[in-house]
C-alpha cells in the first residue's frame, strides 16, 4: 500500500513537471500551447475576445554575463512572482524558454492598459546580490478571433509583433500587417531562431580553407548550421 501511494504521488510530480518550469514553477511552452487552445475553444461558445501577448526581457544576457548564471535565475524568478502576483486568477501565465513569458487574457479584446501596467512592474527594481537591477520589456500581442484562431499562428504573429516592439523600442505593440513593413515570414524565422538556440538546434562546423598553390590548410571557417525541425 505505501509503495502504491508513493508510485502514484510520484507520477503526479512527473505530470507536473512535464507541464512546468523547474525554475519559476509557471506553465511551460506546452502547458501554455493548451492554456491557449482552451480560451479560443471558450471564446467561440461565449463569442468573447482572448488576447495572447509574448513578452521578452530586453538585455538580459548583460544580467548574465555581469552577475552570472544564478543571479540571472534569481532575477527571472523574482520578476515571474511579481508577474503572476498582478495578473489575475483566470489569467495564465507562463515561462516559454529563456527571459521570454507567454500570457493569455480570457475575454479581453483591449489589453494595452493591462500590458502597459505589466511592464511598469517588470521595470520596477530588483535587487540582486545588493545591486539595484532594472531591466526593461518588449511585449507583442495578437487578439482573437481578429489575428485567427490557429494557436500556432497566434503565437507567431504575437512573437513578430514583440519582436517590432523590441526594434522600435516601443514598449507594447500590437499585431497590424497594415502597417507593419517588416517581412512577417523573415521576422517569423528570427524569432524560430531563438528558440533554436534554447533548443540546442545550431551545430558547429569547421570548414577547411585550402590554397590551390601547394593544397595546403591555411585556415578553417567556423560555420553554425540550424538543424530547423521543418524547413
Amino acid at each position: 500500500y505505501t509503495v502504491g501511494r508513493k508510485l502514484r504521488r510520484q507520477v503526479k510530480v512527473n505530470a507536473y513537471m512535464a507541464e512546468h518550469d523547474a525554475l519559476t514553477n509557471l506553465p511551460n511552452r506546452a502547458l501554455f500551447h493548451r492554456r491557449v487552445h482552451e480560451s479560443l475553444r471558450r471564446g467561440r461558445k461565449t463569442g468573447r475576445a482572448t488576447t495572447i501577448a509574448i513578452i521578452d526581457l530586453d538585455r538580459f544576457k548583460e544580467v548574465n554575463d555581469t552577475l552570472g548564471h544564478y543571479n540571472g535565475d534569481r532575477l527571472l524568478t523574482a520578476l515571474s512572482e511579481r508577474m503572476a502576483a498582478h495578473l489575475s486568477g483566470r489569467d495564465a501565465l507562463a515561462r516559454l524558454g529563456g527571459d521570454e513569458f507567454g500570457i493569455v487574457l480570457a475575454g479581453v479584446s483591449e489589453p494595452e492598459q493591462i500590458l502597459t501596467r505589466l511592464r511598469s512592474v517588470i521595470e520596477d527594481e530588483v535587487e540582486i546580490r545588493g545591486l539595484p537591477v532594472c531591466i526593461e520589456a518588449s511585449i507583442g500581442y495578437v487578439v482573437a478571433p481578429d489575428h485567427g484562431e490557429d494557436v500556432d499562428e497566434l503565437l507567431q504573429l504575437a512573437d513578430v509583433a514583440m519582436y517590432v516592439a523590441k526594434e522600435h523600442h516601443a514598449g507594447v505593440m500590437r499585431y497590424d500587417p497594415s502597417q507593419n513593413h517588416y517581412d512577417s515570414a523573415n521576422l517569423a524565422l528570427v524569432s524560430e531562431l531563438r528558440h533554436a538556440i534554447d533548443e540546442d538546434e545550431l551545430v558547429l562546423f569547421y570548414q577547411p580553407k585550402v590554397s590551390l598553390h601547394d593544397g595546403r590548410v591555411t585556415s578553417v571557417e567556423a560555420l553554425v548550421k540550424w538543424q530547423h525541425p521543418q524547413l
